[in-house]
């Protein structure tokens, strides 16, 4: 194993070391430098340079998404808290108090997606036939 500009064998880079090193070869990569000339300065195979800009890339795409899910679910938040206000004044129609309810439906079906508890559920289905006498019938 190669050394690495710490004296340490690139198998024995602690965690720490292993993230900087990640760190530092994303920002070389943001200011245009190729994987070759990252991987030389760095003391490091070009594969390792790129895997672990990708990694750093695909785990900031995903704390974006969990940003965004965040900030969305605290508006629904507000906009649930506003409409239970108006359903509990004493003075609200009926028609602004089914406002308020199928606009809450309508958030909560929002949230649902927005959070991926929307998914399909499998389903066991029995059939029995009507004239279930235990007799075999054919099919006609």
């Amino acid at each position: 194993m190669g050394a690495v500009p710490n004296g340490r064998s690139k198998g024995r880079r602690t965690q720490s070391e292993r993230r900087e090193l990640a760190l530092r070869a994303l920002e070389m990569r943001r200011d245009g430098q190729p994987y070759d000339v990252i991987a030389k300065e760095l003391g490091c195979t070009v594969k390792y340079a790129s895997r672990h800009v990708n990694n750093l890339l695909n785990e900031r795409a995903v704390e974006g998404v969990d940003q965004y899910r965040a900030t969305v679910e605290e508006r629904y938040d507000d906009l649930v808290r506003k409409l239970r206000e108006i359903l509990k004044q004493p003075d609200a129609s009926i028609s602004q108090r089914l406002e308020a309810i199928g606009k809450l439906a309508a958030i909560e079906e929002k949230r649902v997606r927005l959070l991926g508890l929307a998914i399909p559920v499998k389903q066991v289905i029995e059939l029995q036939n009507p004239r279930d006498d235990g007799e075999d019938y054919d099919a006609v």
